[in-house]
C-alpha cells in the first residue's frame, strides 16, 4: 500500500509521495486488523499490487494478485473491473486459473466436496452473520443477505458490461477513477466491518491524485469529506447517526464524481484532437 501511494503521488513531489505513505498508515481500522488477525491489509495489499502490475502492462501478473486478494471477496471482487482497462483479458484468464486451483486445493485440504461447499454457500445459514455488520446496504436493508449479495454481484457485472459496450473500452487514464469506484462499490454493496476501512485506500489515492492535479478549494473540500470516513475512529462515526450516514454516502458519491469528471476530460481531449 505504501509503495502504491509513493508511486501514485511522487510525480507531484517527494512531499506528496511521503504524505501518501503516511495516509496508508493512518487509516482507521489498521490497528484492529492486527489485533483481530484479519486479512484486510493482505487483501488490499494484493489489490495495490494488481494496480501496479496493470500500470506495468503485466495483466497476467495482475490477475494472480487479484486472485490472492479474493481471500476477502467483498473487498476484491469489484476490482475485476480494472481488467477492462485496455481489455486485459489475460488478467482475467490468469485470475481464473489461480482461483480455480486455490479453491480445489482448499477443498482437498479441508476434506470438503464441491457439492457440500455449494450447499453450505446457498443454505439458509449462509451469511446469517451479515446483519451484525454496521455498514453497507447488505446490513442496512431487511432483505436476505444472500439475495443482496447476489444482487451486488449482478450489479458489478452489469456495470462492467456497460463500461465495455457503451464506452467502447477504457483507456489507461481511467485506471485510478475506476479503482476508486471499485473501492466504493465494495463499501456499499457488500458486508464489511469497521476494520475493513483500508478497502477505501484506492479511493483515497484517486481523490488525492485529482486534488493535486487541480488544487481548488472545492476539491480540497472533497478530500476532507472523504477523510472523515477513512481516518476518523470508527467508534466516533457509528455513535453519530449523521456521520454514519455520511460515511455510507460519501465514498460512492465521490467515486462517481471522479469517474464522470475523468470522462469529461477524456472526451474534451478527444474533441480537441
Amino acid at each position: 500500500m505504501m509503495l502504491l501511494a509513493w508511486r501514485a503521488l511522487r510525480e507531484h513531489g517527494w512531499q506528496a509521495g511521503f504524505f501518501g505513505m503516511a495516509m496508508a498508515t493512518a487509516i482507521s481500522g489498521n490497528c484492529t486488523v492486527f489485533a483481530l488477525g484479519q486479512f484486510t491489509l493482505f487483501s488490499v495489499g494484493m489489490l495495490a499490487a494488481q494496480i501496479l502490475a496493470i500500470q506495468a502492462n503485466r495483466p497476467w501478473l495482475a490477475g494472480v494478485f487479484w486472485a490472492f486478494a479474493m481471500i476477502k471477496p467483498q473487498i476484491a471482487l469489484p476490482f475485476a473491473l480494472l481488467f477492462l482497462i485496455q481489455r486485459q483479458w489475460t488478467g482475467i484468464l490468469s485470475a481464473g486459473i489461480v482461483l480455480t486451483g486455490a479453491s480445489f486445493f482448499a477443498l482437498e485440504w479441508t476434506g470438503w466436496t464441491l457439492g457440500e461447499y455449494l450447499v453450505h454457500s446457498i443454505g439458509s445459514e449462509s451469511l446469517s452473520f451479515v446483519p451484525k455488520s454496521k455498514t453497507g446496504i447488505i446490513a442496512a436493508l431487511p432483505i436476505s443477505p444472500r439475495v443482496l449479495t447476489a444482487g451486488g454481484i449482478a450489479l458489478i457485472g452489469l456495470i462492467g458490461l456497460w463500461l465495455l459496450l457503451a464506452r467502447g473500452g477504457l483507456k489507461r487514464e481511467m485506471l485510478w477513477p475506476l479503482a476508486g469506484l471499485a473501492s466504493a462499490l465494495g463499501w456499499i454493496l457488500f458486508y464489511h466491518r469497521p476494520y475493513d476501512n483500508p478497502m477505501l485506500f484506492p479511493l483515497v489515492l484517486a481523490t488525492a491524485i485529482y486534488t493535486l492535479r487541480d488544487p481548488k478549494i472545492s476539491n480540497l473540500c472533497l478530500s476532507g469529506m472523504l477523510a472523515t470516513t477513512v481516518f476518523l475512529p470508527a467508534s466516533w462515526i457509528f455513535k453519530t447517526p449523521a456521520l454514519a450516514f455520511l460515511a455510507f454516502l460519501i465514498p460512492i458519491a465521490l467515486a462517481l464524481f471522479l469517474i464522470l469528471r475523468e470522462w469529461q476530460i477524456t472526451d474534451r481531449k478527444a474533441k480537441t484532437w
